[in-house]
């Protein structure tokens, strides 16, 4: 069935405690780009009741939430119900949360409160008499309850039952009832088909289990899931919640260092990451060049490395000095600014200047520096090649290059022995290196950090746990 644009209103107008009589309720499915910008642009319209002012409005409300740095934000914003809490807090704002959690909170806020009372929904007995804090409980509880396991989005109708039996204390008859009533009431819970549930967003459903262990402060058993992808929003929802995040970051920290302190093999691997770094001629933050290195020499193919990160080293070392002065820089530096050409230019084959660019490179160094770099320059497109034929090299000839390029690095620096890792150790290894992503991303996330926990764990990520120890005992001393 069609729905109409005043029956997507309904669901956006719920927001205003209000109810409206000649409006149907309807569940509407996730929006594409195009329906999200008519919601906009008509909510506001609507809402704001002076046309200009909420077609000023809505621009306003598209262009933000179409950057690059609000793409969380537009993620959620395909749910109509999330969108609708979108528009309603930028309303007030005139700008979104920094803070995604401060999102969800209000929307269960809403979810709970405000909704529920302007829907004429019969209401379970037992669910009727908890307070709005018992619900966030109860729902907390079946959320972290899930989310232990291996499969942890669906439900089935009698496991989701029986949760919220054990949480309330009562009987299965009695607990159908309650998950009945927080569907229809507040449709946190939905039933994807016979028997099948889950939560109405997965986000509600991270926010719900974060807020709990914030609560609890039961961060060992958190740490256990830190190489987990499902938990990774987790951690930066906590890291948001956390009135202050130092000690939580440092435990993050810890855990991660413990993933490869007692394999010699991956210690001395960090040695050589940290060394070569450390020959760089540049004030560049030693972290994005260690992990740039890490990355390089671990042989992720850069897959690990987004655009911006590579852009951001080149730029900074731009910033410094022209590049055709990149001598100064020392040979690490030639590796971190070939190397980050490589990884902005090459993943994307509309982009060819960097690859055109990386010739230049080889030209700021001696023949006799370059040794066996000689070789591969020469495969390496030139201006005149045409754009037709460079693509083409991207396309078929770039992965094959970039893999000898790194095999002429290692053996620069007589690495090849050493990076010969088992495949349990590229999986740790490529573990801690996510880890360690993800703790930047909460060190960015928290709402408070000391700034000298803050420079302590950045100064030591990816760094052998020997450096780490000995830069421990000259801060005590």
């Amino acid at each position: 069935m069609a729905i109409c644009l005043q029956q997507r209103f309904a669901i956006a107008l719920v927001f205003t405690k209000s109810r409206c009589s000649r409006f149907d309720y309807v569940e509407v499915a996730d929006f594409n780009e195009e329906q999200v910008r008519a919601f906009a642009e008509h909510w506001f319209g609507t809402v704001c009741g002076d046309g200009n002012v909420g077609e000023n409005k809505a621009r306003e409300f598209l262009e933000q939430l179409f950057r690059e740095e609000n793409k969380p934000i537009r993620e959620l914003a395909i749910t109509p119900i999330l969108l609708s809490l979108t528009c309603l807090v930028f309303r007030g704002k005139g700008q979104f949360y920094s803070q995604r959690s401060k999102l969800y909170e209000e929307g269960l806020e809403l979810l709970l409160v405000q909704w529920d009372k302007s829907r004429e929904v019969e209401r379970d007995e037992v669910y009727r008499d908890l307070s709005v804090e018992r619900k966030l409980e109860l729902l907390s509880y079946v959320a972290v309850k899930k989310f232990e396991q291996e499969q942890y989005v669906l439900f089935e109708q009698e496991e989701l039952e029986g949760y919220i039996g054990e949480f309330l204390g009562i009987e299965r008859r009695e607990s159908q009832g309650v998950m009945r009533a927080i569907a229809s009431v507040h449709g946190l819970l939905i039933e994807r088909s016979h028997k099948v549930w889950s939560f109405s967003h997965l986000t509600f459903q991270e926010y719900l289990v974060a807020k709990f262990l914030v609560i609890s402060s039961n961060w060992a058993e958190l740490l256990e899931y830190i190489t987990q992808a499902q938990y990774r929003e987790i951690f930066l929802m906590t890291s948001e919640l956390l009135e202050q995040a130092d000690c939580f970051a440092s435990l993050i920290k810890t855990k991660i260092d413990r993933l490869v302190a007692s394999d010699n093999i991956l210690q001395e691997f960090l040695k050589v990451v940290y060394q070569t770094s450390s020959q760089l001629r540049t004030d560049l933050n030693t972290v994005y060049t260690r992990a740039f290195l890490f990355s390089a020499y671990g042989d992720y193919s850069f897959s690990s490395l987004s655009n911006s990160e590579s852009n951001l080293i080149k730029e900074k070392l731009s910033d410094k000095l022209e590049l055709s002065d990149i001598t100064k820089l020392g040979f690490p530096g030639f590796e971190l600014v070939i190397l980050s050409a490589c990884q902005s230019g090459l993943t994307d084959s509309l982009v060819t200047d960097e690859v055109l660019e990386v010739n230049s490179y080889f030209d700021n160094l001696e023949h006799n520096t370059l040794g066996s770099f000689w070789n591969l320059r020469k495969e390496l497109p030139t201006k005149d090649i045409g754009i037709s034929s460079l693509e083409k090299w991207i396309k078929y000839d770039y992965e094959h290059w970039i893999q000898r390029l790194r095999k002429v690095m290692l053996e620069f620096h007589k690495l090849n022995e050493a990076m010969q890792f088992s495949h349990k150790q590229q999986k740790i290894l490529k573990e801690y290196y996510e880890a360690n992503r993800l703790l930047a991303d909460c060190l960015n996330r928290a709402s408070l950090i000391s700034e000298q926990v803050r420079n302590e764990i950045e100064e030591t990520i990816f760094l052998p746990i020997t450096e780490i120890e000995k830069r421990k005992r000259e801060n005590i001393e």
